[in-house]
């Protein structure tokens, strides 16, 4: 994944000549008048190797922990405490899907540091074989010139120094990343433990919602198991299909009588199928709830 200021630096070091060419990309105006200040500044280190490669770091080390992670960090302490706040445990779609995209462009950012903090290792560890070489010439000029002054073991004390310092610094900035990796893994955890939090206090007030509905409805079914039955006796007796004190060639029972079957024939298949398809839906709601809780479970 890139990042806004993504640099790139291609270099080449010239023993024989102590010259050094290289070629650094996307840089802006502003890095341009930065990497010659610094190189004006380290006259007595132009020659070194790793002169550029240490400016270069230095570079991304500004970018990436001064920028790239405060912003980072300051978006996930907003979105903790989003998610440990009332309003978090009951948004919606639209509003956890940006929640979903900082975590993983926080998770992709942490992961960029790493690698690159492996690669500054990588350069420090060459910088460390530079200096065992350095050490040995000197020992070896110091057998051969005795106590004269001599202008190149004078140059190898110089990028001993120089060398000593970029390793030192190095060092430090791999520390410093060692530190901003842990505090974002930290913070990711913090966000994940809200995310859970939130989903535990969702679960509750669905619990409560529905221990309150279960208790509505046994007071509806005592109700309906109370007065059902006298309704049903009722309807039979104010209904014409019965004939209870019939005269002379008149029927006790209605030839309509179908009527009355069919119509609660047809209202109870109606009633059921509205209760099964509301069910149904109700069941595709939850399974779907249920699949972006584990996907913000993973967050």
């Amino acid at each position: 994944m890139a990042w806004d200021g993504d640099l790139a630096l291609s270099v080449t070091h010239l023993s024989k000549t102590a010259s050094t060419n290289a070629i650094v990309f996307g840089t802006t105006a502003e890095i341009e008048d930065e990497i010659i200040d610094r190189l004006y500044c380290s006259s007595s280190a132009l020659s070194h190797p790793f002169l550029l490669p240490g400016i270069f770091t230095e570079l991304e080390r500004e970018r990436q922990l001064k920028r790239l992670v405060e912003d980072t960090q300051g978006e996930l302490e907003k979105a903790t405490y989003y998610l440990g706040s009332d309003e978090g445990s009951e948004s919606d779609q639209a509003a956890t899907q940006p929640i979903i995209d900082l975590w993983l462009n926080t998770t992709e950012l942490r992961n960029g540091l790493f690698n690159w903090k492996t690669q500054v290792e990588e350069m420090l560890l060459h910088i460390e074989g530079m200096a065992e070489r350095y050490s040995t010439s000197n020992v070896m000029d110091g057998r051969s010139a005795f106590a004269c002054a001599d202008t190149k073991a004078d140059l190898k004390r110089k990028q001993a120094k120089v060398n000593s310092m970029i390793r030192n610094r190095l060092r430090s900035i791999i520390n410093e990343y060692e530190d901003t990796i842990r505090d974002c893994t930290m913070r990711l955890d913090g966000m994940s433990m809200a995310t859970q939090l939130s989903h535990a206090r969702t679960n509750m007030q669905i619990a409560l919602e529905s221990k309150r509905d279960g208790k509505r409805m046994q007071n509806i079914s005592i109700f309906s198991m109370v007065f059902l039955p006298s309704m049903f006796v009722a309807t039979i007796f104010s209904t014409d299909f019965f004939n209870w004190f019939p005269k002379e060639k008149e029927a006790m029972i209605s030839p309509y009588i179908w009527v009355l079957i069919s119509f609660c024939i047809c209202l109870s298949v109606l009633v059921l199928g509205g209760y099964y398809l509301m069910s149904t839906r109700l069941m595709c709601l939850r399974v779907a709830h249920s699949k972006s809780r584990k996907w913000l479970s993973m967050v």
